[in-house]
């Protein structure tokens, strides 16, 4: 394969050319790559097998795309009014925000676009199996407490798989409620945890348990075996990382599905920690914003979910397994023109009981409503510093994003002579760390335990009056829904 094209989350067009690194033409949102597919997270759909294809008319593109398929999906980024007349001309595909709960599209789906007059990109088979990795839901506006749940429900949509009914699902981060109304909304058992406190109608909710604590104090030893660790909460990439690191060595925690919510700019050496994780996986969903979310299943359970080699399987984002269907029993959405929907807690904005989801300069996100000290800047911390995300600077495109374009090197067939433009290319700032192996990162304890195994000790309030400590403290992120 000569080529490969990736469609950035809009907005992150950066993101992806730096996880890329040798691309050879940017158009619009479209990222062009020599060789096949690669395992990519800021990838919003990947055409797997793109082809260059002259017409030398209107009806001779129609012919032609016909000829590889039957549905196609136009992504137009130039001569819109001869796209638009070539797709007139196709079998209409109109994407509908889907139920809740179903399934996602069987049907082949292909995308092209016209890179000039007389040129069609178009492949017949892309990763998403909806059109330009769209995932569009009926949205339920009454039930859940803000928007989050939709993120959670894309991911079980794409990996056709939800836990189970009687799942112990563990909450971190879970205020006001959304990913703990998904959970409860599928029979599960749910402990959710947040220093901030779950909206009342929530709490009530069969088999929900809350406990109104710092989701990093939360002691592995205590809970016992987990069946899911969800994780929403609002801190550092890097702090993420060592949550997981603990649950891996003190818990019994099954499968993950953590949030990595970044600031500017993006923490690329952290992810590229959670992407070398072994089984697992790394997505930009479409209901993220500047977000990843990673996700690790039980490989006996779900063998097929990351091959052993770790690729990118090439049919879809993920692969789940055939007899275990997406069984989502939830209340039917509202009919449109319903009102009591509750606001999303948006960062900055005021959510339910006064809830918000931006943490005041001391605090930390979702989790930091609540009295007590910040989740990133307890005691037993390194300090500030060590908080603040690694900056790396990603490449940068020439022009706006939705121009921007880059030189195809030289022999290259992707491009007709004369249609390129410069890309600037930065290097990384630095190289991403080596993973640190479970069990070393921390000292040993006075009683012969690792610190992280002191959960109680280790994120302890901070002593009264330390002012000046508080003071020193850098915000928290910003990006990304509170739960």
């Amino acid at each position: 394969m000569d080529f490969t094209v990736y469609l950035a989350p809009k907005g992150f067009v950066n993101e992806l050319v730096y996880e890329l690194g040798d691309v050879s033409e940017v158009v619009d949102r479209l990222v062009f790559a020599p060789g096949p597919p690669r395992r990519v997270a800021w990838a919003q759909n990947i055409w797997l097998n793109p082809r260059r294809i002259p017409i030398t008319s209107i009806g001779d593109g129609v012919a032609k795309l016909k000829s590889l398929q039957r549905n196609w999906a136009l992504w137009s980024v130039r001569h819109h009014r001869r796209a638009k007349l070539i797709e007139e001309q196709l079998p209409a595909v109109r994407p509908k925000p889907v139920a809740i709960g179903t399934q996602p599209p069987r049907s082949p789906l292909g995308s092209w676009t016209m890179l000039d007059r007389d040129t069609i990109i178009a492949s017949p088979a892309c990763s998403s199996p909806f059109p330009h990795g769209e995932v569009e839901f009926l949205e339920n506006k009454v039930d859940p407490p803000n928007r989050a749940y939709l993120k959670l429900w894309e991911l079980f949509t794409l990996l056709e798989t939800a836990p189970k009914p009687g799942s112990f699902c563990l909450d971190l981060g879970g205020s006001p409620g959304g990913w703990t109304w998904v959970l409860a909304s599928l029979g599960c058992k749910v402990l959710s945890v947040d220093k901030a406190p779950l909206e009342p109608r929530i709490e009530a909710m069969p088999g929900v348990e809350y406990r109104m604590l710092s989701a990093f104090a939360l002691d592995p030893r205590e809970v016992g075996p987990v069946d899911w660790l969800f994780s929403d909460v609002i801190c550092y990439p890097d702090r993420l990382w060592r949550l997981v690191e603990r649950w891996q060595n003190f818990g019994k925690a099954r499968n993950f599905v953590c949030t990595l919510k970044f600031q500017n700019p993006t923490d690329h050496e952290t992810a590229a920690k959670f992407w070398g994780f072994p089984g697992s996986r790394l997505v930009h969903l479409y209901n993220n914003k500047h977000e990843l979310t990673w996700v690790y299943l039980d490989p006996e359970e779900y063998p097929d979910f990351a091959p052993p080699d770790n690729r990118t399987p090439l049919a879809s984002p993920f692969v789940a397994p055939s007899d275990n269907p997406v069984t989502m029993d939830t209340p039917p959405p509202p009919q449109e023109g319903d009102e009591g929907s509750a606001p999303e807690a948006r960062m900055g904005e005021a959510g339910p009981d006064g809830d918000s989801g931006e943490a005041p300069a001391a605090t930390t996100g979702s989790e930091a409503q609540g009295d007590g000290p910040s989740e990133s800047e307890s005691a037993g911390q390194s300090g500030a510093a060590s908080e603040t995300p690694a900056e790396s600077s990603p490449k940068t495109v020439a022009g706006t994003e939705t121009v921007a374009e880059t030189v195809t090197p030289a022999g290259s067939a992707l491009i007709p002579e004369g249609e390129t433009a410069a890309l600037t290319s930065g290097e990384p700032g630095g190289s991403p760390e080596t993973p640190v192996a479970p069990g070393t990162e921390d000292k040993p304890g006075p009683n012969g335990q690792p610190e992280a195994a002191l959960v109680a000790a280790s994120e302890a309030p901070a002593a009264p009056g330390d002012a000046e400590a508080e003071d020193r403290k850098p915000a928290p992120p910003t990006g990304g829904d509170s739960k």
